[in-house]
């Protein structure tokens, strides 16, 4: 037996010849299912399009690297990136995509020793939940 390469590729670009499946909702809501049968040409031109979309990406995502200073994997998508801004902005986002603000400890800090060198006799100690 000979090893076989199986190539799949990823995305919308599509490789079968057959028809397209297109899911419309009607008026009163019903979903129908129809065919469509796409010539030649529009699946080139929808290839190209999809080619030079993920060039564009990789653009973006290779310059936010080099000069932003973005920790994002080589093969980065919308995800990861939106993921570094939420970083960057102060906001923590965990595998599950649930997002929690960042507290900034030594700002907190720095308040509570201001609050306690007011003067007074008693200490007022604050604590903020954020």
């Amino acid at each position: 037996m000979l090893d076989e390469k199986v190539v799949v590729l990823s995305g919308c670009i599509k490789t079968s010849r057959g028809p397209w499946t297109v899911h419309r909702a009607t008026k009163d809501g019903r979903i129908v299912t129809k065919f469509r049968y796409p010539s030649d040409r529009e699946r080139q031109t929808n290839q190209q399009r999809e080619r030079r979309r993920r060039a564009v990406a990789k653009k973006i995502f290779e310059g936010l690297r080099k000069h932003g200073n973005y920790k994002l994997p080589k093969h980065a998508d919308s995800n990861d990136l939106l993921k570094a801004l939420c970083e960057e902005a102060g906001w923590h986002v965990e595998e599950d995509g649930t997002i929690c603000r960042m507290v900034n400890l030594f700002f907190h800090t720095y308040n509570l020793i201001n609050l306690n060198c007011l003067g007074n006799s008693s200490s007022l100690h604050i604590f903020v939940l954020e």
